[in-house]
């Protein structure tokens, strides 16, 4: 039996009939710990929750109120676990958890697709993710990922046939072989000139709703396997996750100049001077000469990503919300657009994401226009000016169904900084940039697992965990410090052959540690020089002692040792630079000490 939720993948709500409804039991993990619940497993006439199968988890909603705990196949009927009976006959009304079942549309939709450019490119046999190889060759992922986005940007459509088993056209298609307890039509999913294979899963209509794939990387599996980890792009995922920050102005800037050559000749930047563009290089060029320019189309691409998706969240933040942007910053990272609201609403962003992500999805078409300046047509699209030494024709990008925007070639116009107060800065990343993002915060997350000991869902428990160890460890370590400072000076008073100078280094220790030693010994007699921090290199110095002395050989110390600091009352203290060179201090004191020691006598 083919279910709703496999004919139609897109439906999230539907109404069927309760088939039936019996005492069962559910062994579950709950906060790492193993637990049964006692409920009921329901059969409907129908579902639009997908039960557990080829590698897809079962999907959860919920049956009128009642939540789906659990959704698994018996022969042809999906059983679903609830925790309250349902009355056999009585009519269900269904909904899916939409966020839960499109991410498995796109891991799902997505593993077909690698595995079958995977299967192109190598002519090796893939199952999942595991490869059939005992190592990838350096640059195939990378090709791989290209293949596969490539496909991507295709709008590749994505479709199911139902046939019967003995249908031609099922010995055509790949597959893994059908469950014993297999009964009714089989299911094709057929990626249009890339792969049909057999399959019981939810899947994307078309290639576009991928948005991008991520193959994080390649680990070592089984004998001779390889296994191959990649991401399908859901928005708000929370790898690329980023809060609003307030606060900090972004100042508009124009796009970010082309790189690229002209014959063999890097240029170094293109800059604008009136109605030319200025190239910089490094070598002359003859004039008259024939000139073959190649764009460097890795960070041309990126900047036509970012600055297109500028233009998208702009139109749809204003006319969803009312939020003009003001500014609007491409970086080298991530872009920032101003939007001009001291704040947003809860589920504002998320909203905005969606429907930035849904145009997309829709494929819906940009294109560019050259206007005269006075072409009626310009009056109605938005605008922030054009620049004083404008000359031609004016260039509007469209947006189909958004509002137009008037471009000077390549860029809006500069506006000067705006202040702070009343502002938003909303953080995005588009295209290529959300792969890289994806590729650093795997390797990050890989690096902190391999740290920490633990699985990625546990490091901010056992970042949490250090940090409150490391903070007792000081604390213990300060208190220890403390009653050595203690102990240092009661040891010096009870010399008696102790004299007018002491001088101390410690590796550890603090500006607390070091008048804790000079209150203890006093300063009314005694000078002391007191440094912690590296032997050799930088670290903490206070010289204490008489009121005059101090005064008049502090800033000589302080230069001695290649630092800055600062006195009162006999103390001064500061940071030094080069403790290497304590010696001629100590020098310098014990010489002052024997001239104040031979005045007095």
């Amino acid at each position: 039996m083919a279910f709703q939720c496999q004919r139609d993948c897109y439906m999230q709500e539907f109404i069927t009939t309760v088939a039936s409804c019996s005492p069962a039991e559910l062994k579950r993990e709950n906060g790492g710990k193993k637990e049964k619940v006692k409920g009921f497993n329901v059969i409907l006439k129908d579902t639009i929750l997908f039960p557990e199968g080829g590698g897809q988890p079962d999907d959860r909603g919920t049956i009128g109120p009642v939540p789906v705990l659990r959704v698994t196949r018996q022969g042809s009927e999906a059983v679903h676990f609830v925790e309250s009976a349902l009355e056999v006959g009585s009519e269900a009304r269904l909904e899916v958890d939409w966020e839960r079942r499109f991410d498995h549309m796109q891991q799902h939709s997505g593993q077909h697709l690698v595995t079958a450019l995977a299967d192109r490119i190598w002519g090796r046999q893939r199952s999942v993710i595991e490869l059939d190889t005992a190592a990838v060759k350096p640059g195939e992922m990378e090709a791989l990922e290209d293949a596969v986005n490539q496909k991507i940007r295709e709008h590749v459509p994505v479709t199911v046939q139902l046939l019967s088993l003995d249908d031609p056209a099922v010995e055509k298609v790949r597959s893994r072989g059908l469950p014993d307890d297999h009964a009714g039509p089989v299911r094709i999913i057929d990626i249009e000139g890339v792969d049909a294979n057999m399959c019981c899963g939810t899947h994307v209509s078309n290639l576009s709703h991928l948005q991008v794939i991520k193959i994080l990387g390649t680990e070592k599996g089984k004998k001779n396997k390889t296994n191959l980890i990649f991401l399908a792009w859901k928005p708000g995922s929370e790898v690329c996750g980023e809060k609003l920050q307030h606060g900090a102005s972004a100042d508009i800037l124009t796009q970010p100049d082309d790189r690229g050559t002209i014959g063999p000749v890097p240029v170094l930047r293109v800059t604008r001077q009136g109605s030319e563009a200025v190239h910089f290089v490094e070598s002359a060029l003859e004039v008259g000469s024939e000139a073959r320019l190649e764009v460097d189309w890795e960070r041309r691409f990126d900047h036509m990503q970012q600055h297109s998706g500028q233009h998208l969240v702009t139109a749809l933040a204003d006319s969803m919300f009312g939020y003009k942007t003001t500014s609007w910053d491409l970086g080298r990272q991530r872009s920032v657009i101003e939007l001009d609201t001291a704040a947003v609403k809860p589920g504002e962003m998320e909203a905005l994401e969606d429907a930035v992500n849904q145009k997309i999805r829709e494929h819906v078409p940009v294109t560019v226009q050259l206007l005269s300046l006075d072409d009626p047509a310009v009056e109605k699209v938005r605008s922030r000016g054009l620049p004083d030494d404008h000359a031609g024709p004016v260039r509007i990008i469209d947006i189909e169904g958004r509002r137009q925007h008037v471009l000077r070639d390549p860029c809006v116009q500069p506006q000067p900084p705006t202040g702070k107060k009343n502002k938003t800065n909303l953080i995005f990343l588009a295209g290529n940039r959300v792969l890289k993002y994806a590729e650093k915060s795997y390797s990050t997350e890989r690096s902190l697992t391999s740290l920490l000991k633990t699985g990625a869902d546990d490091h901010v428990e056992a970042v949490d965990k250090l940090q409150k160890s490391v903070k007792v460890l000081q604390k213990n370590n300060l208190n220890l410090l403390r009653d050595m400072a203690v102990l240092i000076a009661e040891n010096f008073k009870n010399n008696p052959n102790r004299g007018d100078l002491f001088c101390l280094h410690r590796k550890d220790g603090d500006n607390e540690f070091m008048n804790i030693i000079a209150n203890e010994i006093g300063t009314e007699d005694t000078v002391l020089f007191l440094t912690v921090g590296d032997e050799k290199g930088a670290g903490l110095f206070l010289l204490a002692g008489p009121v005059g002395i101090v005064d008049e050989l502090g800033p000589r110390v302080a230069e001695l040792l290649e630092g800055k600091g600062a006195g009162k009352r006999g103390r001064f203290q500061g940071k030094a630079n080069r403790m290497a060179r304590r010696g001629e201090v100590e020098a310098l004191l014990r010489e002052h000490c024997r001239h104040r020691g031979s005045g007095e006598e």
